[in-house]
């Protein structure tokens, strides 16, 4: 499941556009003074000015599974990296075969660079913006996650990752992309300082037809284009 196209809010736009343009280091492909738009690898990603109150989400971008070292090291010498607890900085997906970290951005969403050592991309030189290869997972925080899974497989024909299920998380799509749908309340990983809300969100995926969805009441529409589109 290809995340194409990612759109989101915030109310700290100026500050948002300033750490993804010049700390992450991804062109802006479009802005105006209500949005702007970055290309980050084979996702657009795009943050709009609201008036309500902070939204708060989670994304992960997928790195190649040949730069993690270096990729904590350009981490660390840009931003704090979240730790858990136990004041751990670096995370294994244990039956995901990944690695991660965490980090945030001045509207606290949770971003995450992830290498999934499954997918056989690898890159040369050091590591940088270059190296942010797509958006590959999204929050989707619900009151049902049993029920709001089943309606996922049903409408988008996608399973949940790795068979994980529970009622409380868990992550639908594939080692390309991820819904990652959690009980609202539901504290994010790492630190469980930010409980899941939900917020709109706005996401295109690739698929085999054009359709339109959106999973009222709850703030999220689900695009599906074709792979020609």
């Amino acid at each position: 499941m290809q995340i194409t196209d990612l759109i989101l809010e915030t109310h700290k736009l100026t500050a948002q556009r300033e750490f993804y343009e010049h700390t992450l280091g991804l062109p802006v492909v479009e802005a105006n003074e209500q949005a702007f738009t970055m290309q980050a690898g084979l996702t657009r990603l795009t943050f709009q000015e609201t008036e309500q109150r902070e939204p708060l989400y989670h994304v992960a971008f997928t790195i190649p599974r040949n730069k993690v070292e270096q990729a904590k090291q350009w981490a660390e010498a840009r931003f704090p990296l979240i730790t858990d607890p136990a004041g751990h900085s670096e995370f294994t997906g244990g039956s995901w075969n990944s690695w991660s970290l965490y980090f945030r951005d001045p509207a606290d969403n949770i971003l995450e660079f992830i290498a999934h050592y499954d997918l056989p991309k690898e890159t040369t030189g050091d590591f940088g913006p270059t190296d942010i290869l797509h958006v590959s997972e999204i929050g989707l925080p619900v009151d049902d996650v049993l029920a709001q899974t089943s309606h996922l497989q049903e409408l988008l024909g996608i399973e949940p990752y790795k068979g994980e299920r529970t009622e409380t998380f868990t992550p639908m799509g594939d080692i390309y992309g991820l819904f990652i749908v959690v009980a609202r309340g539901r504290l994010w990983y790492p630190d469980a300082k930010s409980p899941g809300v939900p917020a709109p969100i706005q996401v295109t995926v690739q698929g085999t037809e054009e359709r339109h969805y959106t999973l009222a009441p709850l703030p999220y529409s689900v695009h599906i284009v074709t792979s020609n589109q």
